[in-house]
């Protein structure tokens, strides 16, 4: 890649990172001190009171704006990976590059681009936003798997944390047509990112970061409604038991 393109890299995933940062700042704010830990105790602070949310509420809340230390965590991780990663291809060695990784670039980028710009569009058209969502998931899905013998974690825990994030956008369209509720949205989003990601992982190998961010997202999932939707945490935890599975038998 020229020194364009590793410049281009850069931007694109300062502006990803900026704009994430953007969305959850202009839903909520960052959080304060008292909200997190109030008098409920660290338990109360895991699991907010989902009561009275729509389902649409769901993605917005668990993923893209989250109340939780866990879900925070994940995306304090996402962000300074991919940040890591393009500061890496900058300062990367003559002999790293010609090892290859230039088919990797375009599906990044425009997985980087998508995750970017959909966000904003899901509280005003959120089918077009669920379509966008599905569209970035499958794009850092193809870079994890072209990047999966670089040892490029960044491009693996980005396709696993869009694939959650997409399968939830998607579920939260059906349950607003189907009426569905919290933990039935919830259902409908985990299972099919645990089953689409088993087979992820299974052509992956041994490159461990997609079912890493994919089973953070899921125990973040099962911590914040497990007070309030058992349902919900119980299909969490089951797709943190099947990408579990897939990642010990990738590992053997």
């Amino acid at each position: 890649m020229s020194r364009v393109g590793h410049i281009t890299h850069v931007l694109i995933a300062t502006g990803f990172v900026a704009s994430g940062l953007a969305v959850v700042m202009h839903s909520r704010g960052l959080p304060r001190l008292e909200e997190t830990y109030g008098s409920g105790g660290a338990l109360s602070s895991l699991s907010p009171d989902l009561a009275g949310r729509t389902s649409s509420d769901l993605i917005q809340h668990l993923y893209l704006r989250p109340e939780n230390p866990v879900m925070w965590a994940l995306l304090f991780v996402l962000f300074l990976l991919v940040l890591l990663d393009a500061g890496g291809e900058v300062i990367e060695s003559p002999a790293k590059k010609r090892r290859g990784g230039h088919g990797v670039c375009p599906a990044l980028a425009l997985a980087l681009i998508g995750g970017a710009l959909w966000p904003w569009l899901d509280g005003q058209e959120p089918l077009i936003a669920a379509v966008c969502a599905i569209l970035t998931a499958i794009s850092a899905t193809v870079a994890s798997v072209r990047a999966s013998n670089q040892h490029r974690p960044a491009i693996g825990f980005l396709a696993g944390w869009s694939t959650g994030l997409a399968a939830a956008s998607l579920a939260a369209v059906i349950a607003e047509q189907a009426s569905l509720g919290v933990s039935q949205t919830a259902i409908v989003a985990i299972l099919p990112a645990a089953i689409i990601g088993m087979a992820v992982q299974h052509r992956l190998g041994r490159s461990f970061s997609y079912s890493v961010a994919l089973i953070w997202a899921f125990c973040g999932l099962a911590a914040t409604t497990m007070g309030t939707a058992p349902m919900a945490a119980l299909a969490a935890i089951l797709g943190i038991t099947a990408m579990t599975a897939a990642l010990i038998r990738a590992a053997s």
